[in-house]
Formats: C-alpha cells, sequence, structure tokens
C-alpha cells in the first residue's frame, strides 16, 4: 500500500510593490463605552510592525479577513493612503498571506524596534477620516 500523499498548500502570493497613492485601511472597533479603538503602533516586543489592508475597504470587507466573520455594530475601519506615511518615515510593505493576500505591514524606517510616542501620534494624524463604522 503506497504511503498517504500530504495535501500541499498553496503558496501565500509573491508581495508587490505598494504605490504611493494606493489607499490602505486599518481595522479596529469600539469599545464598550463606544469609543473607537485603532492601534498606534505595535505590541513590542511581540510584535514589531503595525497591520493594514491594501485598498479602500469597507467595515463589512475588513471584518470578513481580519475576524473571519461578517461585520457587526462595533467594527470599525479607516484610511490613509501608503505615501503619507512614507512621507513621515514609516516603512509600508505588501505581505501577503494564504487568508489575507492583501496584507501590508507597517514599520517605522529604523527597523523593527519599538515606536516612540513621536510615531505613535504621527501614524494616528495621517487618516483620511475619523472612522468608518459597521452602522454609520
Amino acid at each position: 500500500m503506497a504511503a498517504p500523499r500530504k495535501l500541499r498548500r498553496p503558496a501565500a502570493r509573491e508581495p508587490v510593490p505598494i504605490p504611493d497613492d494606493a489607499v490602505l485601511t486599518q481595522y479596529g472597533m469600539l469599545d464598550p463605552a463606544g469609543q473607537p479603538i485603532f492601534r498606534s503602533a505595535p505590541r513590542y516586543p511581540r510584535e514589531v510592525e503595525l497591520s493594514m489592508l491594501w485598498g479602500e475597504l469597507d467595515v463589512a470587507e475588513a471584518a470578513q479577513l481580519v475576524r473571519k466573520r461578517p461585520a457587526v455594530g462595533d467594527d470599525l475601519v479607516r484610511h490613509c493612503r501608503a505615501g503619507d506615511l512614507r512621507a513621515r518615515g514609516f516603512e509600508v510593505d505588501h505581505t501577503p498571506s494564504l487568508s489575507i493576500p492583501n496584507h501590508v505591514s507597517v514599520t517605522v524606517a529604523a527597523g523593527h524596534v519599538q515606536w516612540d510616542t513621536e510615531q505613535e501620534s504621527t501614524f494616528a494624524e495621517l487618516f483620511l477620516e475619523p472612522w468608518k463604522g459597521a452602522v454609520d
């Protein structure tokens, strides 16, 4: 009897350059008090990059990709441009995975280090609108 064959997983897509005019989406949520929660820095040392999505996605699209479920009332998104991040010292790289082919990693130009408070506030200031919720 032949040995069972291993199923090969398809490879993640190859990264491609992200143009400066590309819109990026960040997923967030409302806290119990109704305040928006978006990460403005990686959770160092466990994380050294912030995750975003390539494209101007709505709440339903982002929730499905990030949470693997339909959007609910406390899901949020906000948007910025890749070039605005780069102009303020951030690195923007396409880091596709099997489950999120349009995944983007944002790091500081200094590399994989902890972000300082100035970098955190700079990141938060670059969004085109405050945020959009599932029930706007």
